[in-house]
């Protein structure tokens, strides 16, 4: 019983929910304490000493029932719905004589197919499907290591002979009745183990994905990778700094501190400075030009303002805007469909969006500011106002410029990059969240 718990709590990893080794030990002596005959006492124990939340608890007592029904299979825990499952097969027909290991198996008064299955699962890894396709295949390879080769040889041979045609009929019933009880465990070892690798494979594919090619019904799991991404940045940005033994001694602390010393110096002070917060000023275009990409970057401002301080927000097209109270006080979805409806109409005119982003905000930009934007510098060849970027550039702590386009587009047409890269500390081509993830990461590391 102690395997099947410690199969459960892989589950619940699985599932996100996070379980340490201590939890799990607590989880195994209450288990214990309890008695496993108790399932309702069980099943409150784990949620009890496993969940850290209520939601992570109804999620235990969900994983539960579903683990502890037909994934419990695989631990010969004989429960009433398996075993009626099992009753099923040895009483449809009389008991015919059977030569195969399988058939005896199938034929005998009280089959042991639960450690037959599970013996057999684990030969062919039936925790290591990643999709729902290969459930059907899976099935049909623990029928075959459970020995069904030779049981199909043994109904055909029956078959050939008239008179125990019965027999092979028999035998071919109950092989069908236990590819099935095989495929609803396969099944449910899917739901337990593998259901939450399709979102893995999905996250991984979306992080290396173009967002100009993203489509819309992309955007669910795009929020959630993006605020996963976002959170891991607001960690790095808060972690702590390591003090280093070095500097300026601190006299005053060193001699108070050693006066129990005779005021030999065993102990010394280094005097510090605090370390200023950085700021950050993300402008996004959201012109229909670059559309699909800006709503993306919104959703990553979004995700950054809710987790980092000292985020402001401001979108432009021909003018500039302002959004940082309307990401804090509506959600995600909301928030960047009012943003676009409202403020992407017009041609795009960098010259005028600098000019009112720096009435709107430039006095508040100093040596603790990020300004970073995301566009591709198509500006409908209007004025580009540059010596305004040049300001900012001087005054800020850094400028980075993030171009959705490929660097082969930079400076066509009426692209004007070429006038404000003299003033970007980073210019970079940004059109990933892999992208996005590793260049705040460099910006936050170096902040």
């Amino acid at each position: 019983m102690d395997k099947a718990l410690l199969s459960f709590v892989q589950s619940l990893r699985h599932h996100g929910i996070p379980v340490s080794a201590n939890e799990t030990i607590i989880a195994l002596k209450a288990c214990g304490l309890i008695g496993f005959e108790h399932r309702h006492q069980i099943k409150a124990a784990l949620c009890a000493t496993l969940a850290k939340s209520e939601t992570h608890a109804r999620q235990t007592a969900d994983l539960f029932e579903a683990f502890f029904t037909t994934g419990a299979i695989r631990d010969n825990i004989d429960l009433p719905t398996l075993r009626t499952q099992q009753t099923s097969i040895s009483n449809a027909f009389p008991v015919p004589i059977a030569q195969s290991e399988l058939g005896q198996l199938l034929t005998s008064a009280n089959p042991n197919l639960s450690l037959a299955i599970a013996n057999a699962a684990q030969q062919v890894n039936t925790q290591e499907m990643t999709l729902f396709l290969q459930i059907n295949r899976v099935s049909r390879q623990i029928l075959i290591a459970m020995g069904d080769r030779a049981l199909v040889r043994e109904i055909a041979q029956l078959r050939n002979e008239n008179s125990e045609c019965d027999t092979a009929h028999h035998l071919e019933e109950k092989r069908q009745q236990l590819l099935q009880l095989i495929t609803a465990f396969v099944g449910q070892q899917y739901q337990l183990f593998g259901k939450n690798s399709v979102s893995s494979l999905q996250f991984n594919r979306l992080q290396k994905q173009k967002l100009t090619t993203m489509e819309d019904h992309e955007q669910i799991l795009l929020r959630t990778l993006i605020l996963k991404v976002a959170k891991k940045l607001a960690s790095q940005h808060s972690r702590k700094k390591k003090m280093h033994r070095k500097g300026q001694l601190d006299v005053k602390k060193t001699i108070t501190s050693n006066i129990a010393y005779g005021g030999l110096p065993y102990k010394t002070h280094w005097k510090s400075t605090k370390k200023e917060k950085p700021k950050v000023h993300a402008l996004c275009d959201v012109s229909g030009s670059i559309a699909k990409t800006s709503k993306f970057f919104l959703l990553f401002v979004h995700a950054l303002q809710s987790v980092l301080p000292n985020v402001r927000s401001f979108v432009f097209t021909n003018h500039t805007t302002e959004v940082t109270n309307l990401f804090a006080t509506t959600n995600s979805t909301e928030a960047i469909a009012m943003t676009v409806d409202k403020l992407s109409h017009g041609s795009t005119d960098y010259g005028q969006a600098l000019l009112d982003y720096n009435d709107i905000a430039g006095h508040s930009v100093d040596h603790r500011t990020h300004v970073i934007i995301l566009g591709d510098a198509r500006n409908n060849y209007d004025s580009s106002n540059a010596e305004i970027w040049r300001t900012v550039y001087r005054k800020s702590l850094s400028t980075l410029w993030l171009n959705p386009e490929p660097r082969a587009q930079w400076n066509t047409g009426d692209s004007i990059i070429e006038q404000y890269a003299p003033y970007c500390s980073t210019l970079e081509t940004c059109n990933s969240v892999n992208d996005m993830d590793r260049i705040f990461s460099r910006l936050l590391k170096h902040s």
